[in-house]
């Protein structure tokens, strides 16, 4: 299997050894309950993961707000059990069991999700944890699982298993590579790979893309900061459409354009958000983030009481090296046409000017799925490098 091959490989400085907390604890599995127990939730892959290249600890207090089922907006349409795998008092591993409303149509009535999923190198736990979860799922009425989602294909999606040792970035899962063969060893099996691509800055030959993309009659510009909410819907709008026949799309609903919105505000650079107009009408677009990973890396989950005023310097101060490319997209009626190719050069070559200016010498355009060969043709176009892959799987219940 894969994973095999790239535990093999996988440098020794970053392996996950399991050291018990106790010799020969037994193993607990149980459902989380009161807030205690969701912050061992929350802080264990920093617990598990210290220390690895390519990880680097999410905010706490994000990370609350995610799972407050009171503001978040996925519990609008979903329902979570969260289930954590402890040996004595020390905490081994966590996963939450799914069921989404909302995707109901796209992946079928009947199946269920796995997320957050993370665990030492401790099958037994492992396995144990993705036995829960299959049997909430199944209990809910659930004939099959799939995953890792968290909570759905529109937030953390799939389980790292290449790239382990580059960059960090910004909302994007890091995971050891004994996890995925420890998932297969269940019984899971592929179903999508998604792939992030590194982008490095200052090609040459864009300025002829731009001055092409204006001959062509195409407009690039950047955000319009006092008509925000405006822009943010269009952005989402010309997403739904083109990501509408890829697999397992899920649109945005009112409620997650609203927590979007707001959630982006603090780290959206305008001249990093980009739209394509052809006719006064935006075609295209390209959201572009800071990799804020690369100055909370050694901010330990914490914003508070210092972080925070570090947090904004750096990105104030053109502190960040790198960024990511999280949402980008084509109106449909242009794919596959050289007018709409035209608009996605023009985007990357305004946005490659815009990055250099700020420093940014590295950008990761993710997530891209396998299939999705339009991608593909652009990034071999851009020369961009595959440097990392998340898998999705599947079990039948």
């Amino acid at each position: 299997m894969i994973g095999a091959a790239i535990l093999a490989a996988r440098p020794s400085r970053n392996r996950m050894t399991f050291i018990p907390a106790a010799p020969n604890a037994p193993l607990n599995i149980r459902p989380v309950s009161g807030r205690a127990d969701l912050l061992a939730f929350i802080r264990a892959p920093g617990q598990f993961y210290a220390g690895a290249t390519g990880f680097s600890e999410p905010l706490e207090f994000e990370r609350l707000a995610t799972h407050d089922s009171r503001k978040a907006p996925f519990f609008r349409h979903g329902q979570t059990q969260y289930f954590l795998a402890s040996r004595g008092a020390r905490v081994v591993g966590r996963i939450a069991a799914i069921r989404d409303e909302w995707t109901r149509e796209i992946h079928g009535p009947d199946t269920g999700f796995f997320g957050f999923f993370d665990c030492l190198e401790d099958e037994e736990a492992a396995h144990g944890l993705l036995a829960a979860a299959s049997a909430w799922v199944k209990a809910a009425g659930g004939r099959e699982i799939r995953g890792p989602f968290s909570h759905s294909i529109n937030e953390e999606t799939g389980l790292m298993i290449s790239g382990f040792d580059e960059r960090p970035v910004l909302m994007m899962p890091y995971h050891p590579p004994f996890l995925g063969p420890m998932v297969e060893n269940f019984g899971f099996t592929k179903i999508m790979d998604i792939e992030a691509y590194d982008y490095p800055t200052g090609a040459a030959g864009f300025r002829k893309r731009i001055e092409s993309a204006q001959k062509a009659g195409i407009n690039i510009r950047t955000l319009r900061s006092e008509d925000y909410p405006a822009e943010i819907r269009t952005i989402v709008e010309i997403f739904n459409d083109a990501w509408s026949r890829n697999w397992g799309f899920v649109p945005f609903a009112e409620a997650e354009i609203a927590h979007l919105a707001e959630s982006l505000k603090p780290i959206l650079v305008p001249e990093l958000v980009l739209f394509a107009e052809i006719g006064g009408k935006p075609v295209a677009m390209a959201v572009t983030l800071p990799n804020i990973a690369e100055i909370a890396r050694d901010f330990h989950g914490k914003l508070l009481p210092f972080n925070w005023v570090r947090l904004l310097t750096g990105l104030r101060k053109n502190g960040v090296a790198s960024a990511r490319v999280p949402l980008m997209g084509l109106r449909q009626e242009f794919q596959n046409t050289m007018l709409g190719m035209g608009a996605l050069l023009g985007l990357f070559a305004t946005l490659d000017n815009n990055l250099a200016m700020r420093g940014i010498r590295n950008v990761e355009l993710s997530w891209i799925l396998e299939t999705n060969d339009p991608m593909q043709r652009l990034l071999r176009v851009l020369n961009a490098r595959k440097y990392k892959i998340w898998r999705i799987y599947s079990k039948p219940l």
